[in-house]
């Protein structure tokens, strides 16, 4: 049982280039998980206004994530990943457990955080890894446990960008299955923006362009010991506009942290 939690404990942090750092569960007092990931997104087609444009393009990742139980029901996630030779837009949340039921089998949760450009990375080409948006971001998160281990979690939110980068809603559901040694999810992520610009229609700012998608991708990890585990994760966007229909794969290792007296 003590493996199992360990294992439930750590799995929201492996989806740092794909559903995001915030999931349903905590860490627990003094408790750090840190997580290192490293691997590449390709793609060779970009949705723009007028339908699919060939273009080729590959690129190597990383990712440090860091979450840390301020208490048993309170963390706070921070997150840098490195793209194309360039740090893209680091994170910091909070994330609050609000509602839990008697059984324990219900919990709602509220996040919020910022996320902001970490280096002056290019946003003018179709090498561009992101807008350089200073995003203030709120999210409601709902997870119940469900029998034989299994697990499902949806969380919905909005995204403040400021301009010129067109804000966005995004609502996301998974699926999560974990035991003593394994831990396995699957799940989508959508994202609707709130722009009207595309392109080729403007080609000036890419930052004004608007971006819808919906992704999907899963995860697997491993317990090595009580405290250290390595995943894979690969996640794919399917469709959308004023997007790149990414492939993404990623393996790191989590190792786990705990100060004070137990």
């Amino acid at each position: 049982m003590r493996n199992t939690l360990t294992v439930l404990l750590i799995f929201s942090i492996l989806a740092c280039f794909g559903l995001g750092p915030i999931g349903g569960f905590y860490k627990g007092k003094n408790n750090l998980d840190i997580a290192l990931s490293g691997g590449f997104q390709t793609a060779d087609t970009y949705l723009g206004s007028f339908g699919p444009i060939t273009y080729e393009r590959t690129f190597g990742q990383g990712s440090i994530f860091a979450e840390y139980g301020l208490t048993r029901s309170f963390d706070i996630i921070a997150t840098l990943p490195f793209i194309n030779s360039n740090f893209q837009d680091f994170g910091v949340y909070l994330k609050k457990r609000i509602m839990k039921s008697t059984s324990a089998k219900h919990q709602i949760s509220l996040a919020g955080g910022y996320s902001g450009p970490a280096s002056n990375y290019n946003t003018q080409s179709g090498l561009a890894i992101g807008q350089q948006a200073h995003q203030f971001i709120g999210k409601l998160v709902y997870q119940v446990s469900l029998p034989m281990g299994f697990y499902f979690q949806c969380q919905g939110g909005y995204n403040h960008n400021l301009d010129p980068v067109p804000s966005s809603y995004t609502f996301s559901g998974k699926l999560m299955y974990s035991n003593s040694n394994w831990y396995l999810d699957a799940w989508f992520n959508q994202q609707s923006g709130l722009g009207n610009l595309y392109y080729p229609e403007n080609n000036q700012d890419f930052r004004e362009l608007n971006v819808i998608y919906t992704q999907v991708g899963g995860t697997i990890y491993r317990t090595i010991s009580e405290r250290f585990g390595c995943f894979l994760n690969y996640s794919q966007i399917i469709e959308g506009k004023g997007t790149f229909l990414t492939k993404s794969a990623n393996a790191g290792f989590v190792y786990k942290f705990h100060f004070g007296t137990k």
